[in-house]
């Protein structure tokens, strides 16, 4: 089925992270379906971040693995042991810096202190973003357009969604710069604004529609 998008839900969230008067300077547009429509919208850029590598509370997460898998004990000293293996066999998900909780001869409750950085690399959307650059004499807003691309999206979707972005630079149409993120370290918010620097003023060359 071919893609469509909501025009004016979206032309309506673009507006608004290009509105400097707008606390809102990130929005992000996202599949429903066969339709791309606004996705979620903040004001903190580290919680874009986090809608695109779905970092998720931990505590939560890991319980869940811990309920589910039949490998992993519910003594909570095994979790030392056992807990690699269950987030390993979790579809879409990777293991980073963990500490553990817990003791030996610990109870059910001790699986709350189980404290692991945990994010899925199956997310594919858009986003508007807003960033101030210049220093405290001049200060300017300059705005991208990310494409982000999980590691684990298949090469099908991949080229989907490249095909599917013209759709959202029918809305999108000034920004300074454009891109295409697979690898976390390049959503840095430093990096991004680096770019920008680079890229100079916004890109007019989008049609109007």
């Amino acid at each position: 089925m071919a893609t469509k998008i909501d025009k004016e839900a979206c032309r309506t969230a673009y507006n608004l992270v290009r509105d400097d008067g707008s606390a809102v300077i990130w929005v992000t547009f996202k599949y429903d379906g066969s339709t791309i429509v606004p996705g979620e919208q903040g004001a903190d850029y580290q919680e874009f971040i986090q809608q695109c590598t779905g970092l998720f509370r931990q505590e939560e997460k890991v319980s869940t693995a811990l309920n589910r898998d039949p490998r992993c004990s519910r003594n909570a000293f095994n979790v030392w042991h056992h807990l690699g293996v269950c987030l390993e066999g979790l579809p879409g998900t990777q293991r980073g810096e963990r500490e553990y909780g817990g003791s030996e001869g610990g109870n059910q409750a001790d699986l709350v202190e189980v404290k692991v950085e945990l994010w899925v690399d199956d997310v594919r959307l858009f986003a508007f973003v807003r960033f101030t650059t210049g220093d405290a004499m001049s200060k300017r807003s300059k705005f991208a357009l990310i494409t982000w691309i999980g590691e684990n999206v298949s090469g099908l979707q991949r080229a989907k969604t490249g095909t599917d972005k013209t759709l959202v630079k029918e809305v999108v149409q000034n920004f300074a710069k454009e891109f295409v993120i697979s690898d976390r370290k390049e959503l840095e918010e430093d990096f991004i604004k680096t770019e920008l620097k680079k890229a100079g003023g916004a890109n007019y060359d989008a049609q109007a529609e």
